[in-house]
């Protein structure tokens, strides 16, 4: 539309000769047309410029000696009014923008030459009709702009306390994570230290009592570092690359020694050291958690609760990992409960997190009733082949007393 405008007072300007109304009123519409691109990057400055022009040009036609006409570019009046009104950060430009509308509605071009001319318009009501109609035009522009200018807001305002609740909800889940860590973390050794502990007050001699306590200062000393590995790991997520990764699998067997030292005679089948350091390289911190935390849960299970003898086993493909560990039950038990704390309903919830399956409850093996934890959850792949019971077994299968099993 402005260019058109443009077009049409150049080609009256060529024709006609360059007399200095019709220069005047080009180069007034030029700068209506150039500001026009800038309503959205300068809202104001376009909408100051388009309405100085917009009056230059009303009073060119007061003062101009010929009859310039009607200019299309009056158009531009209600879209710079819509613009500033909805975009201009303070909403009193809006409302400037409305009364400087208003009274350029009352002192259109239109009204100003039908004055000039003293003609018979003014009291035909033509010039007032058009008067009114610019002024309901720009009238609803304002209103229009206004009302999507508060749809915005409201759309923003939601959309902000939509971010501020699911971040309260993720610092809500992160906190419960972070508990369920640091219970896993602590929970396991806290067991062992537990019945190290008892062991040496009940037997009392020196020789228990020493071993109690050195086993009692590793599993502390171990449970320290999983706690700094873990704060570490909260603190910069880069920290899972690190040489020595939180939740280190190698350590698995050490899991299964301090359960040993507690006291459960357990038969397990774990993989090769080798494979074990490829798991670290390739799974996610996540997956590491994992394992570990079910099967340190697991042993604190089996020694807190199980009847002194255990089977372990842990396996993986390349695309998912296995976890079955089973023991004996206690003296007068008839089954294992399962609890509903933080224990075994927090290694659900890791497991269904994992996109894993944990199941736990007592079932007969070999003719006798065990408490049986399965756990299977997928992972990266191992960068090694599948594992099978022909591969796993002589790399780790051990023996209740610690020993390698032929």
């Amino acid at each position: 539309m402005g260019l058109l405008c443009l077009a049409v007072d150049i080609h009256v300007v060529l024709r006609w000769g360059t007399y200095p109304a019709y220069l005047a009123e080009t180069a007034l519409t030029a700068v209506i047309v150039i500001v026009q691109p800038l309503r959205h990057l300068r809202v104001r400055v376009s909408f100051l410029l388009t309405y100085a022009a917009l009056a230059g040009m009303a009073a060119l036609i007061w003062l101009s000696p010929v009859n310039l006409g009607l200019s299309p570019i009056l158009v531009m009046a209600p879209t710079s009014l819509y613009a500033v009104t909805r975009w201009a950060p303070d909403q009193r430009w809006g409302v400037g923008g409305l009364l400087l509308a208003l009274c350029g509605s009352v002192l259109n071009p239109v009204l100003l030459r039908a004055l000039r001319s003293q003609t018979d318009l003014v009291t035909g009501g033509g010039p007032l009709l058009f008067s009114t109609t610019c002024a309901l035009v720009v009238t609803w522009a304002h209103l229009a702009a206004s009302s999507a200018r508060r749809r915005a807001e409201e759309q923003d305002r939601a959309v902000e306390a939509a971010a501020q609740q699911a971040a309260a909800k993720a610092a809500a889940t992160e906190r419960v994570t972070i508990a369920r860590e640091l219970h896993d973390l602590v929970g396991h050794t806290l067991t062992v230290v537990k019945v190290q502990a008892s062991t040496g007050l009940t037997l009392g001699g020196h020789e228990q009592m020493r071993q109690a306590l050195a086993a009692i200062r590793e599993a502390s000393s171990a449970s320290l570092e999983s706690v700094r590995d873990y704060v570490s790991l909260l603190r910069d997520p880069s920290a899972g690359t690190q040489a020595t990764p939180p939740a280190d699998l190698g350590a698995l067997s050490q899991m299964v020694d301090r359960a040993r030292t507690a006291g459960l005679r357990i038969e397990a089948r774990l993989p090769a050291d080798e494979e074990l350091r490829a798991w670290n390289e390739t799974w996610t911190a996540v997956e590491r958690l994992t394992l570990s935390r079910v099967l340190a849960e697991g042993l604190t299970n089996a020694v807190r609760h199980g009847g002194g003898q255990a089977r372990l086993s842990v396996t993986a493909t390349p695309d998912r990992c296995a976890l079955e560990l089973s023991n004996t039950l206690g003296d007068g038990d008839t089954h294992i409960p399962v609890r509903h704390g933080a224990g075994l309903a927090g290694l659900t919830e890791r497991l269904r997190l994992a996109s894993g399956i944990l199941e736990a409850g007592t079932e007969w093996v070999d003719g006798e009733e065990r408490f049986v934890l399965r756990a299977v959850f997928p992972v990266r792949g191992t960068g090694a082949p599948p594992m099978t019971a022909a591969t796993a077994a002589p790399a780790q299968t051990l023996g209740p007393d610690g020993g390698r099993r032929p």
